[in-house]
């Protein structure tokens, strides 16, 4: 384990030793709340005038945000970029204004999700809604920013969602269109992000790529969490009832979400991950492959994913032009 204290001391030496670096520029996809959002502000004090774009779906509810961050470092540019990251179409959008506007990005973080409490929900697109923010427009953005990832020195791509505990996934039905469930969604999206990281790493050398596991972190973004409207009576007070309890468990084991941030901070600069792609625990400890993730890498399932990955997004965005 990596204690805490190990983790601020190494992030403040970090920031010591490039806190003037010019040019600096970061990417963060699910930074209004939660996780995302304590990463970003430790990554906002740990250089002198970096440029950090932020996606999300309200310029309006991101404002209170935004005077946090400059109130942090009033010489960070914050941009923030509106649009519907569980859209693939909205991710493209966000990655063409970065790439007008930039030469390279060295940072990119992607935390978002969601809580689906009323069962599988859909996009316009097409894709269920939890798998696509856990896993295929991040995946999108990823590959969409490559190109400027490329151009960096030190790229640095961060996914907070479970890496470390993959698990074997219904193979004949890898997006869950026939049998969705929460618990599928996570393994599945767990199994296909290692194995997409792992293909990505091998064919850009340059990259460190994590797939970090924070484990449970205080937050009130459960408590927030709202069923629709027509969900029924029952549902509701079942749903009302896990709400809880969820939250009192996090409450009382849950990490900090200041230790969360500066955790998150740490994997995005720390020399302890070199260049490849990892797996990280909440402890920050690079986790071995396991024997289901070794398994699906040399049956070939890295070229297999990519392949459904390749599918899907084209799919989604079939789908959604027909709905203009």
């Amino acid at each position: 384990m990596v204690a805490s204290g190990t983790i601020v001391q190494s992030n403040q030496r970090f920031s010591s030793q490039h806190r003037d670096d010019g040019g600096v520029v970061g990417v963060f996809a699910g930074a209004t709340s939660g996780i995302g959002a304590r990463t970003l502000e430790r990554m906002t004090t740990m250089f002198r005038s970096p440029t950090f774009y932020v996606l999300g779906r309200s310029y309006t509810r991101f404002a209170t945000q935004r005077k946090k961050l400059e109130s942090l470092n009033p010489e960070c540019n914050i941009i923030y970029l509106e649009t519907d990251v569980s859209l693939i179409s909205g991710i493209d959008f966000a990655c063409q204004q970065i790439k007008n506007a930039e030469t390279k990005v060295d940072y990119l973080c992607m935390s978002m999700g969601g809580l689906p409490l009323a069962g599988a929900q859909y996009t316009k697109e097409g894709l269920e809604t939890c798998f696509t923010l856990s896993y295929t427009s991040r995946m999108r953005l990823l590959f969409n920013l490559l190109p400027l990832l490329n151009q960096s020195a030190r790229p640095r791509v961060l996914s907070v969602l479970n890496g470390g505990k993959e698990k074997s996934i219904a193979e004949q039905d890898i997006g869950l269109e026939k049998n969705w469930s929460l618990l599928g969604v996570v393994s599945h999206t767990t199994l296909l992000t290692s194995l997409t990281f792992d293909g990505l790493a091998a064919q850009n050398p340059n990259l460190t790529l994590i797939h970090n596991a924070p484990g449970l972190v205080e937050s009130d973004n459960i408590r927030r969490a709202r069923p629709p409207a027509d969900t029924p009576f029952l549902r509701r007070v079942y749903l009302r009832v896990v709400k809880f309890v969820f939250s009192v468990i996090r409450y009382f084991i849950g990490m900090s979400p200041k230790e969360a941030g500066e955790r998150q901070a740490y994997h995005l600069t720390s020399d302890k991950y070199g260049l490849g792609s990892f797996r990280v625990n909440k402890s920050s400890d690079i986790v071995p492959s396991n024997n289901v993730l070794t398994r699906y890498r040399e049956s070939g399932w890295v070229n297999t994913i990519w392949e459904f990955t390749l599918t899907t997004w084209d799919k989604a965005l079939t789908s959604g032009n027909n709905r203009l």
